[in-house]
């Protein structure tokens, strides 16, 4: 997101769209990450060129198609309290 000022709004309009069902603001290459679940290419292609290009701010996407889930699950957050699952316990 260009300019870095404008981080709160993006994430603010993307957050509305319903096809977002994950949307996380992260360091490194990009500044957010958002999954979307589409009814097929064509939505998908309205989604990235109608809608999401044409927020200000946004510079660029890149798209990666899920061919096949593996694992969902939420993991157990309580494993990062210090003395459980780790040294100590």
């Amino acid at each position: 997101v260009e300019p870095s000022q404008r981080l709160e709004e993006v994430v603010r309009e993307i957050a509305e769209y319903p096809e977002v069902s994950f949307l996380v603001m992260t360091a490194g290459d990009y500044d957010l990450i958002a999954e979307v679940m589409c009814r097929d290419n064509q939505h998908l292609t309205d989604l990235l060129r109608n809608r999401l290009r044409k927020i200000p701010g946004i510079q660029k996407t890149k798209t990666i198609f899920i061919l096949d889930v593996i694992k969902f699950r939420q993991p157990d957050l309580r494993m990062l309290r210090a003395g459980v699952g780790g040294e100590g316990s």
